[in-house]
């Protein structure tokens, strides 16, 4: 009787420990995680309007290849989270555009925890990559 007490306490501790490892995370495991606070405000800015492409996380220096005059961006060491969008977009459709225009994308540039977008922009091609390949 004694054994299996020690047995059942041991099966506990054991089930316990091993427990830890698949415990919840408040993360996917990417860079681009502490991005996906951004998705409100991005979607937001859109008016919910068009299909979400996805979210990177990148330097502000990887962003402005080319080089962008915008003001509003974070010093080129620190790193900001960009949202995509894809649809029919019309001048006035995307809040925080610095030039009205029509596109096929919207880009939303908002920082790495949330908060109101940065900057955002109507395009015809992207500047990053978000699709995977299929």
């Amino acid at each position: 009787m004694r054994r299996a007490g020690v047995a059942g306490i041991g099966l506990a501790m054991g089930v316990v420990a091993l427990g830890g490892c698949a415990s919840a995370h408040n993360s996917l495991g990417t860079g681009s995680s502490p991005c996906f606070q951004a998705l409100p405000s991005a979607t937001k800015a859109v008016h919910g309007k068009g299909r979400l492409l996805g979210v990177r996380r990148v330097s502000v220096t990887q962003l402005r290849r080319p080089p962008t005059t915008s003001s509003s961006l974070p010093p080129s060491d620190r790193s900001v989270c960009v949202v995509a969008f894809q649809g029919k977009y019309a001048p006035g459709d995307v809040d925080h555009a610095t030039t009205p225009r029509s596109g096929n994308y919207a880009v939303v540039t908002v920082g790495e925890h949330g908060g109101d977008p940065l900057h955002a922009y109507v395009t015809d091609t992207l500047p990053l990559r978000f699709r995977h390949l299929s």
